[in-house]
């Protein structure tokens, strides 16, 4: 008898599942081949424990659901981030089997691979370099139109940076969990920022669409732009009081 349970034994198996991503707070289907001497058995139990990423257990030794083929147990308590580990443990009734496994839980339900991080890690150092590209224009540039130009061209190098900084933290840097909220709260802020800074340029413009030809008529008189400057923000002040301004 002694010989046959050894026998048992060797030949109790329980097969690997394929490597399995889960996205955090949803559930997962644990599904193995069992089998003895490489054949499916209705005759085998199957009970699954498992520990979250701080090998607390969530689930203590639960039957498993028997399929005839596959052994199977719907899993859901998946709110924490990281590698989860469960013990299947099967029986026959004369031998028994446990193996360990393990699966990995992240935000999006993908795998972190070195690739994906290099990629965001890529985007933001050329949208860093395109900004200050921008900048560099800027500061050259004397007329005001081109200067509007690259500043709309920052602002949208801005969005996408922190777009891609929060989709790159929420995947990657899940470990440090305000990255990911800062750089989400930085792009709504830069995305709802644009429309008041659009109205202020309009504005502004309006404004220097009726400021500019007075002074350049001024200047075309002979009064020096310092004068025209001053004589024009007195005339703008004496305006806005009710005043009467005399004409130069």
């Amino acid at each position: 008898m002694k010989k046959i349970i050894l026998f048992a034994i060797l030949f109790l198996t329980i097969l690997n599942a394929s490597a399995l991503t889960v996205q955090q707070n949803t559930c997962v289907n644990i599904s193995h081949p069992v089998r003895i001497n490489d054949f499916p058995s209705s005759a085998i139990d199957c009970n699954i424990t498992f520990y979250n990423p701080a090998n607390t257990i969530l689930v203590s030794y639960q039957e498993m659901d028997n399929n005839y083929d596959k052994h199977s147990y719907y899993f859901c308590n998946t709110s924490s981030i990281g590698t989860y580990i469960y013990d299947i443990t099967c029986s026959n009734g004369i031998s028994n089997k446990t193996e360990s496994f393990e699966f990995d839980v992240t935000p999006n339900g993908r795998d972190t691979t070195t690739g994906g991080s290099l990629f965001y890690i890529g985007g933001v150092i050329l949208l860093i370099f395109l900004m200050g590209s921008v900048i560099y224009g800027w500061n050259n540039s004397e007329q005001l139109y081109i200067k509007i130009i690259f500043f709309y061209c920052f602002w949208l190098l801005l969005i996408t940076l922190n777009y891609v900084a929060w989709v790159g933290s929420t995947n990657y840097l899940y470990s440090i969990s305000f990255a990911g909220l800062f750089f989400k709260w930085s792009f709504y802020i830069t995305i709802y920022a644009l429309f008041p800074i659009v109205l202020g340029n309009l504005v502004y413009l309006g404004y220097m669409a009726i400021t500019v030809p007075e002074i350049r008529r001024m200047l075309e008189h002979g009064v020096p732009e310092d004068k025209a400057m001053e004589r024009y923000t007195r005339k703008s002040s004496n305006w806005f009081r009710g005043g009467r301004y005399k004409k130069w």
